[in-house]
């Protein structure tokens, strides 16, 4: 393993196979990469760890590859939680720099959004109102911070946590037989007690995994 690569980033879900949801939440992630609408959305859970910025970089991948060779697309992902992305200064810098984009479609993930400042929330919702070739994925724990407007311009999608530890179990025993060579029957226990310790935080689950691979590595 790259000593400078943690295992959230190295297993970070690819497809909707790797990610641990609940039933309900598939099916409806599903439905949004079949129908390829630029619909915006709000990906919601008061819980972290639920997957929410991992799905959306998997829907807009998906819809990105899914268009006509011609077509060109542009995905980006935006970490409001970092300041100088929080102002209305930044959602207008997004409004100028869409307004020169030649893609079909622009799709801009905003991370952590119920970290931008109440004025950039609004200019959001104009933003949204004005740009039809502009798509906007939104992950927050926090949808009460937003204005009535610019929720009632993106479908939210509340992302329970899945409810069954077994998914969680096999993931992590997945990336466990990927880093070691073997695994005891101690270590099938260790690894089921951190799933169940860590049933709704699939982040914090890998991380304590990494921390029992790297004292198994001593």
């Amino acid at each position: 393993m790259n000593n400078t690569e943690n295992l959230n980033t190295k297993y970070q879900p690819k497809s909707i196979n790797d990610l641990i949801l609940s039933k309900r939440i598939k099916l409806k992630i599903e439905a949004i990469i079949k129908n390829n609408n630029a619909q915006n959305y709000i990906f919601y859970s008061k819980k972290t760890g639920t997957g929410k910025t991992s799905v959306a970089k998997i829907v807009s991948a998906v819809h990105c590859r899914s268009q006509f060779v011609e077509e060109s697309n542009q995905v980006e992902v935006i970490e409001c939680s970092q300041k100088r992305h929080r102002s209305i200064e930044a959602i207008e810098s997004l409004k100028h720099r869409s307004s020169r984009f030649c893609a079909t479609r622009n799709v801009f993930i905003l991370d952590e959004a119920d970290s931008l400042t109440a004025p950039a929330k609004e200019s959001l919702s104009s933003l949204m109102n004005e740009r039809e070739k502009i798509q906007f994925i939104l992950t927050t724990n926090n949808i009460e911070s937003f204005p009535k407007k610019l929720l009632s311009r993106c479908l939210i999608i509340d992302f329970e946590p899945d409810s069954s530890v077994s998914a969680l179990i096999n993931r992590l025993e997945y990336i466990f037989n990927n880093e070691l060579d073997s695994m005891s029957e101690k270590d099938r226990k260790a690894i089921r007690a951190i799933a169940i310790e860590n049933q709704c935080d699939y982040r914090k689950a890998v991380q304590e995994l990494e921390m029992y691979i790297n004292i198994s590595r001593l």
